[in-house]
């Protein structure tokens, strides 16, 4: 199928095509094996000095994931994350579920913005959009050189910070992502929809 055809589809097939790459990644090793964590732990002693732990994955695992789960963030996507919120807004015929969706709205994208800690490097505050960017595409899916050799840059301590970052993230955007799967099942099986045959793009 072409990009452009994708890119403009019946309002029904574009839920459908979201749900099933949500099962698609469903059923990656990470998400069955409950791999995908939100984990730190730091320590510290006079002796040993300050330590920290994260739950990092399998990277094989994790690669597998990502492969799926990039799909709902890249603003060209059919499945991109923000699109199904806003189609399911403008177009849902229940209060209550409208109601739901403007209260989750906001919490996804804050979610790109603010992580559970604020990290600094280099004077410049490390968002967790910044950071997702910083492994895609310096390390996991292509090689930019420059962001490379930012975390090659890294010590110990702050390449630890900056992956919990990422995986919280993750972890926050896969709820996101199960719920926006779960609102349009119902929306679908109870035709909510104002109308099914819109096309979107």
């Amino acid at each position: 199928m072409s990009r452009s055809k994708i890119q403009t589809m019946n309002i029904k097939d574009r839920f459908w095509l979201y749900q099933e790459r949500v099962d698609k990644m469903v059923s990656t090793r990470l998400i069955k094996n409950k791999g995908l964590k939100s984990e730190m732990t730091i320590t510290g002693n006079k002796e040993s000095g300050t330590g920290i732990n994260i739950a990092w994955p399998d990277e094989d695992d994790l690669r597998s994931f990502l492969v799926t789960f990039r799909l709902f963030i890249l603003k060209g996507e059919p499945v991109f994350l923000n699109r199904l919120y806003n189609l399911l807004i403008d177009n849902v015929s229940d209060k209550e579920v409208k109601d739901m969706l403007l209260r989750n709205r906001p919490r996804w994208h804050e979610i790109h913005r603010m992580g559970s800690i604020v990290l600094y490097l280099q004077n410049e505050e490390m968002k967790p959009e910044k950071i997702v960017d910083l492994f895609m595409s310096g390390d996991i899916f292509h090689i930019d050189l420059e962001k490379r050799e930012v975390l090659k840059s890294l010590n110990f301590f702050t390449e630890q910070l900056i992956k919990h970052h990422f995986l919280d993230y993750l972890f926050m955007a896969t709820r996101h992502i199960y719920f926006i799967d779960s609102v349009s099942a119902k929306v679908l099986k109870e035709h909510l929809l104002i109308d099914e045959s819109l096309i979107t793009s």
